[in-house]
């Protein structure tokens, strides 16, 4: 990934060393936020155990998971899809 320093949380964020849905109604609804938890625990369960080399995210938008996966991989890219 080019610009690292420019990266922010957005969908998913960390919290008292939790991986969680955002509280920011910009990127997850109050009536989403559960759900977006659910899916966030599955992902810091399971992106430690098969996340490893290198990743392809793509239609990555914002990069929602990277500060997740970013420890365990040794490369980054990124790709957005725009117009078919």
């Amino acid at each position: 990934m080019r610009n690292k320093k420019l990266w922010k949380p957005s969908k998913f964020v960390f919290k008292d060393n939790r991986f969680l849905a955002s509280s920011n109604t910009n990127y997850v609804s109050i009536s989403s936020r559960l759900n977006t938890n659910l899916i966030a625990k599955a992902y810091e369960r399971y992106i430690p155990v098969y996340a490893y080399g290198i990743i392809l995210d793509a239609r990555c938008g914002a990069i929602p998971l990277y500060e997740l996966y970013r420890p365990h991989v040794s490369r980054v890219y990124c790709f957005e899809i725009t117009h078919f």
